[in-house]
């Protein structure tokens, strides 16, 4: 029997210790329009395809974490309305970064073991914008790593140099028993070295 060892990673997210909740609004993830404001995102915009373009984009966390996302208690747990508080979380990405949901795409970050194979390799971790052994980097907020999940075999982890991970990614709120845990997710392809 394979033995498989999973390490918890905890991001400290500051989910309660926010100012005041001041909601940004904008579309849904599938869904019709926002009635109300449209956000006011500073978000860097996503390049846009031409017929010059690799099939994918390269999206890094100036994009998308360059935008203000506050969550209050109620947002970040949330187990009576969740799907009202996925709905005001989802409201606060842009439309820009909205658009990349489902599509093949590369992220550049710093890798963070979550689960590992029997042999050490990494079956599962989280990129995030800051390297997490940097004694600059702070606490990550929730829109400032991405959970990917590896669709081909097990790869080497290194935490010391910026990865590329190309795959296709999901954009929205995702809650685990009523927390939430993330924001983007990627089904991963291919993980190499940032060029």
């Amino acid at each position: 029997m394979n033995s498989r060892t999973v390490v918890t990673i905890l991001i400290s997210v500051p989910l309660f210790s926010l100012p005041a909740f001041s909601q940004l609004q904008g579309d849904l993830i599938g869904g019709p329009p926002a009635t109300n404001t449209p956000s006011t995102s500073t978000a860097a915009a996503l390049p846009a395809p031409s017929t010059n373009a690799p099939a994918e984009r390269i999206l890094g966390f100036d994009q998308l974490a360059g935008f203000p996302f506050e969550i209050n208690e109620e947002l970040g747990y949330n187990t009576n309305r969740p799907a009202w508080a996925d709905a005001q979380v989802n409201g606060m990405i842009p439309k820009d970064i909205k658009a990349a949901d489902g599509k093949k795409v590369a992220v550049e970050g710093f890798m963070v073991p979550v689960s590992f194979d029997d042999k050490g390799k990494l079956t599962s971790f989280l990129l995030t914008k800051n390297q997490p052994t940097c004694c600059y980097g702070g606490a990550s907020q929730i829109h400032e790593f991405v959970q990917v999940n590896l669709s081909g075999p097990p790869v080497k982890w290194n935490m010391d140099d910026p990865v590329r991970v190309q795959g296709v990614l999901h954009v929205g709120a995702k809650r685990e028993n009523g927390a939430l845990s993330s924001v983007y997710r990627l089904d991963a392809l291919k993980v190499g070295d940032k060029p």
